[in-house]
């Protein structure tokens, strides 16, 4: 039995978009993990590789590396030949704003209220003292309903 990346080869080796996706796969796996999820597209003009990345930190890192990333295209295009028909001499980075950040519901209690009014009042001060007595009374009040 084949395994599936042989038969979606078959299926979709003439298409050259498909050619470019596992070029930038292969470019992109030798990368740190946080380095590919920061990639948010990829694509080649040309002989440039646009990235869209997700914050400015990554677009230095990217940039830090395009070197490396130059070298390893030049080394995957000796060794296999899936980078037939494309080359890679510059870089453009961008940033993209969509924010990865979900602001995440307000939790509803999911527990009894357990408070019975049942502690030392050692506060000094009077007025403080009745402040405490006052929420003492409503927590009784509360614990009887």
């Amino acid at each position: 039995m084949k395994n599936g990346e042989t038969i979606i080869h078959k299926l979709f080796g003439s298409n050259p978009k498909y050619k470019e996706r596992r070029v930038i796969r292969a470019l992109l796996a030798p990368l740190p993990p946080i380095m590919q999820e920061a990639a948010r597209s990829a694509r080649f003009n040309g002989d440039t590789l646009i990235l869209t990345l997700s914050s400015q930190a990554m677009k230095s890192e990217y940039y830090i590396k395009r070197d490396q990333i130059r070298s390893l295209f030049k080394a995957l295009k000796r060794e296999t030949s899936i980078c037939d028909g494309f080359e890679l001499n510059n870089f453009k980075f961008y940033v993209d704003r969509k924010s990865d950040f979900i602001e995440p519901k307000p939790t509803e209690l999911v527990y009894e209220e357990r408070a019975n009014g049942r502690f030392e009042n050692r506060a000094a001060n009077k007025a403080v003292f009745e402040a405490i007595e006052r929420a003492r009374k409503v927590i009784l009040s509360r614990a009887q309903v």
